[in-house]
């Protein structure tokens, strides 16, 4: 996945989680739309709608283990 993608995903997280203005649905649109074309844990957070884990791995800090981690 490209720059430009995880940086589109970083913004339409922002807006999920209340840190960006923006359009919601959209912005969950587009993130269910990347979920196939991500790799590793972002695709397993974004899968999931897991956003605040998403948000957090792309700032290079390491989310906390839910129900799947146990």
């Amino acid at each position: 996945m490209d720059t430009a993608t995880i940086e589109k995903i970083r913004h339409h997280l922002g807006i999920i989680l209340g840190h960006e203005a923006g359009c919601l649905p959209e912005a969950i649109g587009y993130l269910d739309e990347c979920k196939d074309q991500a790799e590793g844990h972002l695709a397993h957070y974004l899968k999931n709608r897991s956003y605040e884990k998403a948000w957090i791995f792309l700032q290079g800090d390491k989310p906390e283990s839910g129900i799947c981690g146990r």
